[in-house]
C-alpha cells in the first residue's frame, strides 16, 4: 500500500495557491502585469508553481501494469480534460467578447485536440504515456542522474514542435523525473531523509532560499538582464528549483502550524481548484471590472483569490464530492 504523507498534500496545496494568485494578476481587459510590483509577483509565482507541480506528481508516481495505470489516468486526466475543455468550448461561443484569446468554433475544437487551455493536464497525460518506458532507468542512481541530465538537455532542444504541448513535454518531463528519482531514493533511506529535510527546514535557509528565488527572478524580469538567448533556458531551470526549494521548505516550517490544514485540504483537490480557476476567474473578473466598474489592482486580485481558492474549495468539498456524477466529471477518483 502507497504511503501518504500530509506534506506532499500541503506542497500541493502551496502550488495551487501560487497558480490561483497568479492567475489573479489579470492580464484581460486590463493587464495588470504591466504594473509594478504586481508584475513581478507575477513572474515570482510562475517561475516555479508548475515545474513545483510537475515535480510532485513525478513524487506520486506509481505503475503496476498498462491496464491499471491508462484506466486510472483517464479517469483521473482525461475526462475532467475533456468536460472542461468543452465547457470552454461552449463559452467561446456564446460569450466571446468576456474571454480572453476567444477563438471560433474551428479554434475552439482544434484548442481541445492539442491542449492549448488546460495544457497543464494535456502535457502531463503525455509524461504519464511516455513515462512508464523509461522509468526503470532511475532505478540506479547513477544511470538515473544521467538520464535526468540527458532529459534536461532534451527540453532546452528549440526543434521540438510547440504543436499538442510535445516542447511542454519535453520541458517538464525533466521535473517529473527529478520527483520520480527523489521519491526512490527517499524510499530506500525514509528515516535518514526526514531526518535531513528537518536539519535543513530552518527560517534562516528559507530566507536564504527565498532571497535567491526573488534576486535571480528580479534580475532576469524586472531589471531586464541581458542574457544570451541560449543562456535563458537554465536560467529558468535554475528559478524553477531555487523556487521549488523555497516552497518545499516553506511546507516542512509550517507542518505543525494550523494554516497547515488549509493547504493540506486544497492539496487533496489542487486538481478540481485548478479545473474551476478559469471560469470562476472569468465570473468574478466580469462582475468586478465590466458590472462594478473597479479598477483597484489590490481589490482586483484579492477578491479574484478569494473566489476562486476559498469559494471554489468550499463547493468542490460540500458540491461537486458528495455527489458521484460530479466527482467523475471532475476526476476525483
Amino acid at each position: 500500500m502507497r504511503k501518504h504523507y500530509r506534506e506532499i498534500d500541503i506542497l500541493k496545496g502551496l502550488a495551487i495557491a501560487m497558480v490561483i494568485f497568479g492567475h489573479s494578476i489579470i492580464v484581460f481587459p486590463i493587464n495588470l502585469n504591466l504594473i509594478r510590483p504586481y508584475g513581478f509577483f507575477h513572474r515570482l509565482m510562475s517561475s516555479a508553481h508548475m515545474p513545483l507541480f510537475f515535480l510532485v506528481s513525478g513524487f506520486c508516481f506509481g505503475f503496476s501494469n498498462w491496464k491499471d495505470h491508462l484506466v486510472k489516468k483517464a479517469k483521473r486526466i482525461l475526462i475532467p480534460y475533456v468536460v472542461f475543455e468543452l465547457l470552454i468550448l461552449v463559452a467561446n461561443l456564446f460569450a466571446g467578447e468576456y474571454i480572453n484569446h476567444s477563438t471560433d468554433l474551428r479554434g475552439s475544437v482544434i484548442a481541445v485536440l492539442t491542449g492549448e487551455n488546460y495544457w497543464f493536464l494535456y502535457t502531463l497525460m503525455i509524461i504519464f504515456l511516455v513515462f512508464p518506458l523509461i522509468r526503470r532507468l532511475f532505478e540506479n542512481r547513477v544511470i538515473g542522474l544521467i538520464s535526468i541530465a540527458a532529459i534536461c538537455a532534451l527540453g532546452m532542444l528549440s526543434f521540438i514542435p510547440r504543436t499538442a504541448n510535445l516542447a511542454n513535454a519535453a520541458k517538464y518531463l525533466f521535473y517529473f523525473s527529478i520527483g520520480y528519482y527523489l521519491k526512490l531514493r527517499f524510499r530506500q533511506n525514509e528515516e535518514k531523509y526526514i531526518a535531513f529535510a528537518k536539519k535543513v527546514s530552518k527560517i534562516p535557509v528559507w530566507l536564504a532560499c527565498f532571497a535567491c528565488w526573488t534576486a535571480l527572478v528580479y534580475a532576469l524580469y524586472s531589471l531586464l538582464l541581458r542574457l544570451p538567448w541560449k543562456l535563458y533556458p537554465s536560467v529558468e531551470i535554475a528559478m524553477a528549483l531555487l523556487g521549488i526549494l523555497t516552497v518545499s521548505v516553506f511546507t516542512v516550517l509550517i507542518r505543525r502550524l494550523r494554516i497547515s490544514r488549509l493547504f493540506e485540504e486544497a492539496g487533496k483537490y489542487s486538481l478540481q481548484l485548478y479545473l474551476f480557476n478559469g471560469f470562476l476567474l472569468t465570473l468574478t473578473r466580469i462582475l468586478l471590472i465590466n458590472v462594478l466598474h473597479i479598477t483597484s489592482p489590490i481589490v482586483i486580485i484579492a477578491v479574484i483569490f478569494s473566489v476562486s481558492f476559498f469559494l471554489s474549495l468550499a463547493v468542490i468539498k460540500y458540491v461537486v464530492k458528495p455527489v458521484k456524477l460530479f466527482r467523475v466529471l471532475c476526476g476525483m477518483v
